[in-house]
Order: C-alpha cells, then structure tokens, then sequence
C-alpha cells in the first residue's frame, strides 16, 4: 500500500477507537513502505496512536528510535505532545510545571509559524499547536505569553470538522466561558464527521485535565464496551433446555432491545449458539466492533459449543467471523481438556478484562449483559459464573430475564475425583542480559547481589499482594508463579526498581547487567515431578511465558494480552499496562500482543 493508503487506514482505525489494530497496521506497513518519507509518515502515525492511548514509554522510546526528534511541523507537534503527557504523568510537582512549560513553549513556537486564516492545514496546525499553549498556560498559571493566540482563536466560527468544534470547546473552558456555551460546542463537535470513539477519547483526556468534573464532558463518552454472556440455546425439537429453539424469536427481540438501550461502542465475548451469536450479530449488523474469545482451538468450540443447536447456528457463527469488524482470539490452538471447565471460566475473565481495558483508553465505561434465568452458578463456568465475576468489578450489569424461555437444568453430577487438577496462575520467566560477559571469579557476588534482589523482591511482593507459589532458579533465570495478575506485576516492577538502584560496577559487576521479565496468564497443571520429587507447574501457557521473555527489551516487563486484562479485572492492582505491539514470540511460537506494566501513579 501506499503512503497515503496505509496513513489513511491508520488514521481510520484511530477513529473508531481501535488503537490497538492502528498500531499493529503501523508496525506491519512500516518496513513495506517505498521510501523513507512514507516510512516516517507512518512511523509519525504509529507514536501519535501510542500517545493517544496513553502508552508513553513505548511512544518515547519509538520516537527516539524513529529518529522522529530531528523532524520539523508534525514531528515538532509530537515532541510537545509527549512533554505535556509526561508532565501530566510526573508525580513531583515541580518536574510536572517544567515539563508543561517547556511542552507549552515548543507549542507557542509552533503556533507563530502558522497563519491562523490561511489555507486548511495551515488553520488546523495553527488551531491544534494554539489551543494546547492555551491549555497548558491555564494549567501552569500563566497566561501572558498566549494572549495573542486567546484574541486570534476566539475569532468567527470552526470549520465542519469535530477537530475544529472540540478546539472551540476546549477553548471556551480554558478561558472560562459558561457550562451551556462548552456543550454546545461539544454538541456541535459530536455532529461532525470524524466523531469516532478515538478522537472523543482524546478530547476527553484534555478537557478532563482542566475540569475533570464539568458536566458537559458526558457528550464526549462513547457507549460502553461491552462484555456479554448467556445461556446456549437448545436444538430444535428438544423438550428441556435453558433456552428452547421455539423461544428464538423472542430470545432475539429481548436481546435486541436491552443492546439498542445500552448503545454499546464494541462487544467482548464468546461464540456459542443462542446469546452469543444474536450478541455479536447485533454488533456488526449496527456498525459495531466485535471481539470473540474462544477456550480453544476453533473446531473444537464449534463442536462443542455451537454444532449441538444446527447447522444454521453453525453458519450464523461462521458469517459472523468472516466479518471485516470481528476479530478472533483462541485462548490457545491447542484441543479441550476433557472434563475442565476452567478454560471457560479464563477466557470469559479474558474478555472481560479486554473489554475494560477498551473502555480505558476511550475513556468510557465497561458494562456487562448477561443473558440469563436466574439460577445460580455450580460451577466455575457459564452465564451464572460469569455475572459473578462481573459484579466483583463494581461495574454495571444489564440483565436479560429468560427464565420463561426454557427449563431449569436437573442438578449436575458431581466430578470424578480423577477430573482435571486444572488452575489458571500468573506466570513470571526472566533472565540477566549480558551474564554470558561475567567474569567466572565474579559468580558469587552475582548470586548475591542480583539474585539477592530476586529474593528481595519476592518479599515485596508476599508483603504487598500475596506470595509466590512456586519458584525455581538457575544460573542467571528464574521462573516464580503467583496466585494473582497483581502479586506477579508488583514481583516484577519491584526487581526492577531493585535492579537499577544496584551499584553493580561497586560490586566488581558489569553494570550493563539487566534482567528482562516475561509475564503471562493461563492455565497450568500443578504437578508432582517424579525426577525431583518436588511441585513444579506444567502446560501451554507456560511454554508461553517462556517464549515471551527472550524478545523482552532489557531492563524491561513485558506481558502478554492476557495477563494485561487479568490485571484490568482487579481495581486495586497497583501496576498499568501500556499497549507494545504485536510481536513475534521467540523459537517461532507465534505472535503475540503484548504490553508493557508500570506502576500505577502513586502506587510505585
């Protein structure tokens, strides 16, 4: 493609809040592009995303690696951007006044080197760099140096754009106009073309910055995103069933009218015949992003959760995957464990934490609709299980009664005492960059200084949000396993921290020594292992885990997709994660969307 095909498809993605997939089409499209110019371009539009979605580090690091600092106009806007994000993020008073100043100049530089009644780009440049002095001025308490551009940009009416509209707004509140004259003008952005849940998202974040609670910002939130869950539908002719085929008509109209009141930006679920399907039908029929999680390879599922109603549920649920605006995510491409529910029970939590994170970076809420008939869960898995796990967030819930749609299920049986030892655990690999450079007569003050931190750190970590379960150590690596998403985030940002406080060169230790941390969650076997004789923990996920560690930057966490959302599921975990980038996991395993974690502000 093109420069201005594979920009354009970018910036589209960036509209309708997929930030995530404009990332990827960046990454993707970058190393194909004809020349440097196209490849900057695009390269500008990939840190612009990561910005937006408040992934900070990795969009320094990405313009610093771009060579993106040494650009003029766009790149010159960018570079302010970043210092006023920073600034924002900054927990010392002080570092945050300079770094807003200093982003605030270079903005007011940039705002005289455009003519505010010139042609189109030359007013949108001149608009975007100006407004942003005027906001950081507000902020910083010194409005002098804007007084020309305050005169200029209160002058006649926007243009048709929602960029235009939303400046005005944000202009208005930072001059302190009235409540009415802000929504307005909000109104009029939201009713202009461009008024993606991206772009709305944006401007939530500024104007939330010099009024977090001012009531016209409400017309800048996008629906919810959307988690939903339900009961399977029963196949035609059966006499018992949750819901029964002769009930689908009505299945789909209660269905449709609890979603039309709701307004959802993007759904977040499964794939099984009956609620699931009518769910993610609803979605891409009104224009709707849909994402579908599966426990297991996709034949599998179909099998078992979708085949049993039809074949017209079977082609129902294909169609909806052929969809340009669906997207598929297998837990893992491996078959079922027969008897083990709890690969459902993970990838409803997966979804769940996907569709929160979603609502985060478009700064709107996460709801739930949960399709059921009131009986009560029995298990770790379905709609039972899944509307308890939703109501522990503390977030809406939308219920849809089907109580009188089929009949209630006999009691199950009780499990073999042989099903499987199945649990989902939070999974730790890392290892020490550069040890292969350590001096053999340099060995024992290694194990004590750098594994000393390792020790250290898993004290933080028993001390802060529970302790590992499991670890195990050899030469420079360490595997540890925790209970939770969060135990395992603080372990691994508090090595971190306990890394670069390190004198290593005090020590007699290279001081490039770094240890790079791999960070996944999924479903393990805890096992006996009859070399040793002592536990140990078995499966996929964690040959995942380890697999994500090599590619892991230096000094750096990453984690994978997974894990990203077990860790949105928990209000009180102390650790962010930051979207990186699909990436192809070591020894050819596969590609993988992973993040970065840091510490939630205040929480380090």
């Amino acid at each position: 493609m093109d420069r201005s095909d594979a920009v354009a498809r970018i910036r589209a993605l960036a509209v309708e809040g997929e930030l995530l997939a404009a990332v990827d089409l960046a990454r993707a499209a970058a190393p194909e592009a004809a020349d440097e110019g196209e490849r900057r371009a695009i390269r500008t539009e990939e840190v612009i995303v990561l910005a937006r979605m408040a992934s900070l580090e990795e969009a320094r690091e990405k313009y610093e690696e771009y060579g993106l600092a040494t650009g003029d106009g766009l790149a010159r806007s960018l570079r302010a951007r970043l210092l006023k994000d920073v600034g924002f993020e900054a927990e010392d008073e002080g570092a945050s006044a300079r770094l807003m100043r200093e982003s605030r100049d270079l903005y007011l530089d940039i705002t005289f080197g455009h003519d505010p009644d010139g042609p189109a780009p030359n007013r949108e440049q001149y608009e975007y760099n100006a407004i942003n002095a005027i906001t950081l001025s507000r902020l910083i308490g010194d409005m002098g140096p804007v007084a020309e551009p305050v005169e200029r940009l209160g002058r006649g009416r926007p243009e048709d754009t929602y960029w235009s509209w939303a400046t005005r707004a944000e202009y208005l509140l930072a001059t302190g106009a009235p409540a009415t004259a802000v929504g307005d003008a909000l109104g009029e952005a939201v009713a202009r073309p461009g008024a993606g849940v991206g772009p709305r998202a944006t401007t939530l974040r500024q104007l939330t910055r010099i009024a977090p609670d001012h009531p016209a910002l409400d017309i800048l939130r996008p629906g919810p995103a959307l988690h939903h869950a339900g009961h399977m539908i029963a196949p035609k002719g059966a006499r018992h069933g949750r819901i029964l085929a002769s009930n689908e008509a009505e299945l789909t109209r209660r269905i449709g009218e609890k979603l039309t009141e709701i307004g959802p930006s993007a759904v977040f679920g499964s794939l099984a015949s009956g609620a699931d399907v009518i769910v993610t039908e609803w979605a891409l029929a009104n224009g709707r992003d849909a994402h579908v999680y599966l426990p297991f390879a996709k034949k599998a599922f179909f099998a078992a959760s979708i085949r049993p109603a039809g074949a017209a549920w079977e082609e129902r649920a294909r169609a909806c995957l052929r969809h340009p605006r669906c997207r598929l995510i297998e837990l893992t491409a491996e078959q079922p464990v027969p008897g083990d529910d709890h690969a459902f029970n993970a990838v409803s939590r997966f979804a769940m934490g996907a569709a929160i994170l979603r609502a985060e970076r478009a700064f709107g809420p996460a709801e739930q609709l949960l399709v059921w008939d009131g009986t009560p869960a029995t298990g770790p898995a379905g709609a039972a299980a899944d509307g308890e796990m939703w109501r522990r967030t503390g977030r809406a819930q939308h219920i849809v009664n089907v109580s009188d749609l089929g009949t209630r299920p006999p009691a199950p049986p009780s499990r073999d005492a042989a099903s499987p030892n199945r649990a989902a655990r939070a999974l730790v690999f890392g290892d020490v960059k550069n040890f292969s450079k350590l001096n053999e007569a340099r060995l024992p003050e290694f194990v004590a200084v750098v594994m000393g931190a390792v020790r250290a750190a898993l004290d933080d970590a028993a001390a802060r949000a529970g302790a590992a379960v499991f670890v195990n150590t050899w030469g420079d690596g360490v595997f540890a396993v925790f209970n939770t998403a969060a135990a395992a985030a603080v372990f691994a940002l508090a090595l971190q921290d306990r890394m670069r406080a390190l004198d290593l060169a005090g020590h007699g230790l290279p001081p490039d020594l770094a240890i790079r941390l791999g960070l996944h969650f999924g479903m393990v076997y805890p096992l006996a292992e009859p070399v040793t004789g002592a536990d140990n923990y078995f499966g996929e996920a964690v040959a995942r885990a380890a697999r994500i560690e090599p590619i892991t930057r230096a000094g750096r966490i990453f984690v994978t997709e997974e894990f990203a959302a077990e860790l949105a599921l928990d209000r009180e975990s102390p650790a962010h994660p930051e979207y990186v980038g699909e990436v192809d996991a070591a020894k050819k395993y596969g590609r993988f969307r992973l993040y970065r974690i840091r510490w939630r502000r205040g929480a380090g």
